[in-house]
Order: structure tokens, then sequence, then C-alpha cells
């Protein structure tokens, strides 16, 4: 699957919020981009095995490392949000 480079970023930018989506995740994805949802299902699961391979983690170890970093995003955003409330 050839992909131009802003379905890419769009694709990475999903894989951050949720490396595990569900079907209708990959349907709707797939609608978006113009592209099958197995084709989206097989894009994500070569990048979780991509990110597991690069930090040397078992799928285990990468599934918590990627939720610690969803919970430090959320904790980042509500953060940023207070700030904006107070300037």
């Amino acid at each position: 699957m050839d992909l131009s480079d802003n379905q890419i970023q769009i694709l990475e930018r999903a894989f951050k919020l949720c490396p595990y989506p569900s079907e209708t995740q990959h349907a709707d994805l797939g609608r978006e981009l113009g592209v099958q949802p197995h084709q989206i299902e097989f894009w994500f699961k070569n990048r979780r095995a991509q990110m597991s391979r690069c930090l040397g983690l078992t799928a285990w170890q990468a599934r918590d490392e990627q939720v610690d970093n969803h919970l430090s995003d959320s904790e980042n955003d509500k953060i940023d949000s207070e700030n904006d409330k107070i300037h």
C-alpha cells in the first residue's frame, strides 16, 4: 500500500491517540484516506510491530508504554487547557 505523506501523517496522529483502533475506527480512517479498512488494520499492526522492535520491547511492554504515553498526553492537554483559562 503506497500512501501519501499526508495520509501517513493522519495515520501517525491516529496511532498516537489510539494504537489499537476498533473496526469502526479502521472503517472511518479508511473512508477518510480512500483505502480499505483492512489496509488500515495492517498499517497499525505493522506500526505497532515496528515500535516494539525499535524499543526492544515485548508486545505487552510496548502496549504498556503506549498507555503511559496516552495518559501523559491527556494530562498535558488538561494542563494546557487550564493554562489557557488563566491567560
